[in-house]
Order: C-alpha cells, then structure tokens, then sequence
C-alpha cells in the first residue's frame, strides 16, 4: 500500500458519507475509538524540509508549497512565495531550534506541515501572518510522529499549534459545532470565525486501504 499524504485543504471530508462508512469498518477501529477535535486554520499549506548532512552537524531547510513535496531552497521559495520575510524571521529560527533539541529526529531528518493563515487577505481585521504547525513527518521511519509527542516537540521549538477543543468517539467528534468564534486568542478580539474542524485519531496514523491517510475536515461552509 502506496501511502497518500494530501494537503490540510484535501482532507477527508466528513460530507463523503462512503469514506466515514469505510473509516467505522476499518480494522483499527475495531480496537480504538479515540478521536480529538481541533480549530481547522484557514490558510496556505507550508511543509518545510529538514535535510540533515552526513555530520549531523549541518542541515539544509528547504520549502514546498503544495503535497507534491516539490522542495524550494530559500534564495527560490524568495521568488515564488510573497511572505518569505515571515518564513526567514519567524519559521526558520523555530525550525533551527526543533533540529537542534530532538536528536531523535537529526539522524534522517524531518517534514514539518502546517498552514500559513490567510487573515491576511484584504478586507480582513487580522493584520500580519502567522504560522500553525501540525504534524511532524519522520524521514527515516517514514511516519508522522505519535500527535501528542509531536505537538510537545512543536510547542517546545516555538511553533504554534491548532488548539484541540473535544476528544471522544468519532461520532461524537463527528458531531461537534463547526461554526464558532475562532479560540485563537491572537484573532477571537477582532471577531473572526473558525474555518470549521480537524478531526483525527488519537492512537497513531492510520490510512486506508488505498493509503489515504485517515484526517478528516469538517470544514464550515458559508
């Protein structure tokens, strides 16, 4: 089985009621049904590419835009991506510091993935960018880090993190409001609504017999 990573905009949507269907009939979910309920951050995919040399000492940091894995250096990502600004004074000291205090991660190197909110846009009353980071992509085992050990690593480097606001049975999760004010603190003063909900397992990462990975969205429609 070919593992599919697909971008935080092309989820699982919780509306595809023959995906939830084939999710409830899953083997692990015979065993486990532990799922938490996280803000979706409205925004631009960013995965930034940890690369390790052979001294372990050095490493490169590289960036896509998209679930291609199509990796930019920086003098590159300059030219093609309007925030680079943000990414070289914000991102990339957050990163050093992920790199430079998770040994276990220095051996093969990383993949961290998260979203660059868009309340940026004209018109909106948030001004300024921001950085959420959600999982973190472990080169050398080819699997994305246990959730709560990887929010620990995030928030210990100085990353941001998606607040989580219910954990339960999927239906339950299934169930929770995805129309409320954000619970970002940096934006709730200004009025602004969430982008709806992050629903995933608590136990580990799971993909479907055709290797998607199982993440869901319950995105809020307007």
């Amino acid at each position: 089985m070919q593992k599919v990573y697909r971008n935080y905009n092309d989820l699982i949507n919780v509306l595809d009621k023959t995906r939830i269907e084939e999710i409830k009939n899953s083997l692990f979910m015979k065993d486990f049904d532990s799922w938490v309920v996280q803000e979706k951050i409205r925004g631009k995919d960013l995965a930034i590419l940890v690369d390790p040399k052979k001294d372990k000492k050095s490493y490169s940091i590289q960036f896509a835009l998209d679930s291609g894995y199509n990796f930019m250096p920086i003098d590159e990502f300059d030219k093609n991506f309007f925030a680079s600004d943000f990414v070289k004074e914000v991102i990339i000291p957050a990163t050093h510091k992920l790199y430079e205090s998770s040994p276990s991660l220095q051996e093969d190197g990383f993949v961290v993935h998260g979203v660059i909110d868009d309340n940026y846009q004209k018109n909106s009353a948030i001004d300024g960018l921001d950085f959420f980071a959600f999982d973190i992509w472990h080169i050398g085992i080819q699997l994305f880090l246990f959730h709560p050990i990887a929010q620990f690593i995030l928030l210990n480097a100085g990353f941001k993190i998606s607040n989580t606001l219910f954990e339960g049975s999927l239906d339950e999760c299934l169930s929770y409001p995805n129309c409320y004010p954000t619970t970002i603190k940096e934006f709730s003063p200004a009025g602004v609504m969430c982008a709806g909900n992050i629903i995933r397992p608590t136990g580990g990462d799971y993909y479907l017999d055709d290797g998607f990975r199982v993440l869901l969205k319950n995105k809020l429609t307007k």
